[in-house]
């Protein structure tokens, strides 16, 4: 537990949150959690944030014990776009995935997601990525 208020003093979550929709501007953040291990040690940070009505772009920020508990990291992300699908009432779901990550490509079809498309340069340093989308 100590090592979590270590990190929540160095990285509040509501600090994390507030830096995170500067950053995304006029996009409206659903959620932001925290996925700890059963020894409650932090595995990942993830959300969802809204991208325009009924339309949802998840994202996961692992740390490096999240292949430790990958089964349960699974678990917990599917049920949170399932939740979000068929509870919160978005049409869509998207993610994308970096390439030459193919182990993040998997993953996301596992997890009932698409792949859609390729864009190249996309991310911030363009880096080009892969677009996966989930529709109810």
């Amino acid at each position: 537990m100590e090592h979590l208020k270590d990190f929540e003093a160095k990285f509040p979550l509501d600090t994390m949150k507030t830096d995170l929709q500067t950053a995304m501007g006029d996009f409206r953040f659903e959620m932001v959690s925290l996925v700890k291990d059963p020894e409650d040690k932090l595995l990942a940070v993830a959300g969802l944030f809204e991208i325009r009505k009924g339309v949802g772009e998840v994202f996961t920020i692992p740390s490096v014990m999240v292949d430790r508990y990958a089964l349960g990291y699974f678990r917990s992300i599917k049920k949170m776009a399932e939740y979000y699908l068929f509870c919160r009432g978005y049409h869509r779901l998207q993610l994308t995935i970096a390439e030459g990550w193919d182990q993040g490509r998997k993953w996301a079809r596992k997890l009932g997601f698409k792949e859609e498309g390729f864009m190249e340069k996309y991310g911030p340093n363009g880096e080009s990525e892969h677009l996966f989308g989930r529709t109810n």
